[in-house]
C-alpha cells in the first residue's frame, strides 16, 4: 500500500509536504530549493509559487497524494497564460504611471517587476498579504540571485501597486528595504599613478594633479625626478 503524501498551505503561505518517515522521499523534497523542515509540525514546506507546486507534484508522480483544494487552482494554469485580472491590473498600472508622470525607462521597470510577480503567484494580488510579498522577494534574492538595485526597484514597484492601483498601502507598511550596498573605491597601483604623471609634460598640470592625490611623498618624488 502506497504511503500517502498532503500537500497544503500554512499560516505564512508556504507550501506544506507531509508524509511519514521515507528516506526516497526525503531525497526527492531536498531536490526541490527552498526547502525548509519544521521539526515541530513533522513538515517541509517551500515559498509559494506556482513553480514549486509544479515541481513538487512532478517529484511526486505516481505516488499518492492529497492536495489541498485551495492548491488545485494554481495546478491547471499553464505558466504563459495570463488570467483575466492580470491584464486589467497592467492596464491600471500603465495609466497610474502615465498619470503620474514616471519616465519610459521607470514604467517598462515596474511593469516588468509587476507582471514578475503576478505570474510568480499566479493569484489575484489582492489576496496576497505582506507574508507572501516577503516570500516573493526572498525568492528573488535566493533563488534568482538578484542584485541590490533590482531588489529595491522591485520594491518600489509593488509599494506602486498596492499604494496607487490597487488601494492597499497597510499591505506594505512594514515592508524592508536591502541596505545601500558600499563598494570599495578602485585604487590605482603607485606604478601606474607615478607613470600616468610622469607622461604630463606642463609642469603646473603635473602639480595640479599631485596636489589632490596626496601621493606627493618624497619617495615618488626620487622616482619622478624634481618638478
Amino acid at each position: 500500500m502506497k504511503q500517502s503524501i498532503k500537500i497544503g498551505r500554512d499560516t505564512s503561505g508556504r507550501i506544506t509536504v507531509a508524509f511519514s518517515y521515507n528516506p526516497v522521499y526525503i531525497e526527492k523534497v531536498k531536490a526541490i530549493k527552498g526547502y525548509k523542515w519544521h521539526l515541530k509540525e513533522k513538515y517541509w514546506s517551500f515559498p509559494y509559487s506556482a513553480l514549486t507546486l509544479e515541481k513538487i507534484l512532478s517529484v511526486f508522480n505516481g505516488e499518492k497524494i492529497h492536495i489541498d483544494p485551495a492548491l488545485q487552482v494554481s495546478i491547471h494554469p499553464k505558466a504563459d497564460t495570463p488570467a483575466p485580472y492580470q491584464g486589467r491590473i497592467i492596464e491600471a498600472v500603465k495609466k497610474e504611471l502615465k498619470l503620474r508622470g514616471y519616465s519610459q525607462k521607470t514604467r517598462k521597470a515596474y511593469l516588468h517587476h509587476i507582471d514578475h510577480y503576478m505570474r510568480h503567484f499566479r493569484e489575484d494580488p489582492k489576496k496576497l498579504d505582506e507574508g507572501y510579498i516577503k516570500e516573493y522577494l526572498l525568492h528573488l534574492v535566493d533563488e534568482e540571485k538578484v542584485s541590490r538595485s533590482y531588489h529595491n526597484q522591485a520594491v518600489n514597484a509593488l509599494k506602486f501597486l498596492y499604494n496607487h492601483v490597487l488601494g492597499m498601502p497597510r499591505i506594505l507598511s512594514k515592508l524592508p528595504r536591502p541596505r545601500k550596498e558600499r563598494k570599495l573605491p578602485v585604487v590605482l597601483a603607485r606604478q601606474y599613478v607615478i607613470t600616468l604623471l610622469q607622461s604630463v609634460a606642463n609642469i603646473k598640470h603635473r602639480v595640479l594633479l599631485i596636489t589632490p592625490c596626496d601621493i606627493a611623498s618624497p619617495h615618488t618624488y626620487s622616482k619622478m625626478g624634481q618638478i
